[in-house]
């Protein structure tokens, strides 16, 4: 696996409203290729206050890739409504391409399925699996 790009930061903690200090949040992608789809693995949480960068990320990634989209969210410990919202507008903005996401921590797959993430994004529990969701030759040529 080749990063291509590798972006890791600390969130500042900020008080929230019942007086409890957030912890720092670290966030991590890893942009790479794997059997000629572009993956997008995500660590960390995606919250409110991580999903303006990732957004950034997500953004730059459409710009200069035209190939099927997988979103790894394993590594991702929480997300958040504003994190779902960002996946929704992800499936929007890539319509023209194929888009799946992996999705293995409940407490990232439960608001997925809640928030009707599932129902436009097709959403796997491996990444093997949404890669090999691509490999069907018909799909990806499509996209080009």
């Amino acid at each position: 696996m080749s990063a291509l790009e590798t972006f890791a930061y600390d969130i500042a903690s900020t008080d929230r409203a019942d007086g409890a200090v957030a912890r720092p949040a670290d966030l991590t992608v890893v942009d790479h290729d794997r059997d000629g789809v572009a993956v997008l693995s995500i660590g960390g949480e995606i919250d409110l206050g991580t999903t303006p960068e990732l957004r950034e990320i997500l953004v730059r990634l459409a710009a200069r890739r035209e190939d099927a989209v997988v979103l790894d969210l394993s590594d991702v410990t929480f997300l958040g409504s504003a994190g779902a919202v960002l996946l929704l507008d992800a499936a929007s903005a890539v319509a023209a391409r194929p888009m799946a996401l992996v999705a293995t921590h409940p407490a990232v797959r439960r608001p997925l399925d809640l928030l009707g993430v599932c129902s436009p994004i097709t959403v796997y529990g491996d990444l093997d699996e949404a890669v090999a969701s691509f490999a069907d030759d018909d799909v990806l040529s499509e996209v080009g």
